[in-house]
């Protein structure tokens, strides 16, 4: 879907910080408070959940372009642990920005979801 000139510096306008998080470091961990998502700049990162024998399960392999912690979006709690499987580059999103998103450019939410 092409976006509009709007909705490219919505895009850009997203991310409040951004940081380098070392491999091996937890980006956020399973239980933490969700107040954002993520985008990847740069690296590569694992999604994983405990399992109940308190075995860890990766779920999903993140690369550059990604966007890191929606399926915790919706929770109070994240659902799963983000790790920097290497050296990687994070942008935080926060909630507050995803929801003026929705506001302002429903079609750049539509092609982010």
């Amino acid at each position: 879907m092409p976006l509009t000139l709007q909705d490219v510096e919505i895009a850009q306008n997203l991310a409040v910080s951004k940081r380098k998080v070392a491999r091996g470091r937890v980006i956020r961990r399973e239980g933490d408070e969700v107040s954002g998502v993520f985008f990847l700049m740069e690296g590569w990162v694992g999604s994983s959940i405990m399992l109940r024998n308190g075995r860890r399960q990766i779920v999903k392999l993140h690369l550059p372009g990604d966007m890191l912690g929606f399926p915790s979006l919706a929770l109070l709690a994240s659902g799963e642990s983000l790790e920097a499987l290497t050296d990687t580059i994070v942008s935080f999103i926060p909630n507050t920005s995803l929801g003026r998103m929705f506001t302002e450019s429903p079609r750049l939410a539509i092609g982010l979801f």
